[in-house]
This record gives C-alpha cells, structure tokens and sequence, in this order.
C-alpha cells in the first residue's frame, strides 16, 4: 500500500519520527520529503492455511513463495511532504455574525 502524507515543516519531523515507533524504516530523506517503509513477513494464520492445504505436493515451498510475496512484493510505503504553502484566511464571513 503506497500512501502519501502532506504536512506542515512544523510537524514534518515529528510525523516521520511517529511512524519510525510505528516500525517505519527510512528509506530516503531529504529537507522536504521523507520516503517510509515497513515490510512484514505475512499472516500467521495464512501461513497454516498454505501449510496445511500444500504440505504434502511442496513440501513446505508453498509456505516460504508466500514468505518471499510478503516480504518483497506487500510492502507498506508512505512518503510524508511538506506543504508548498499554507493558506490561512485573512478574514471570514462568519465573523461578521
């Protein structure tokens, strides 16, 4: 799952340090953009289902293709940036009432 993340440079460093105690490894930063990824090694429970289901034609190959398809291929990547620009209102119409 690729997801992108716009903040202010104000909450820039603490978003990526966030996601870093979440399990996020870094993989590129620079000043303004900081790519974020987290492998995993599959689901336990998919894992028996594979073992079970294909244990006597495989011989457990089944289970570490699935291993590998987790690791390699379902990666979660998140690229945090810093907003180009923040707009803040200078007046409302709300204020008025």
């Amino acid at each position: 799952m690729n997801m992108v993340k716009r903040v202010t440079k104000k909450e820039f460093e603490s978003e990526v340090e966030d996601k870093q105690t979440e399990g996020y490894k870094i993989v590129s930063k620079t000043g303004t953009v900081c790519v974020l990824e987290k492998r995993n090694l599959g689901k336990a429970l998919w894992h028996i289902l594979i073992l079970i289901l294909t244990i006597w034609f495989t011989f457990g190959i089944g289970n570490i293709l699935y291993l590998l398809y987790a690791y390699f291929v379902n990666v979660d990547k998140i690229e945090i940036k810093t907003k180009w620009f923040e707009v803040k209102p200078k007046w409302s119409i709300l204020k008025r009432w």
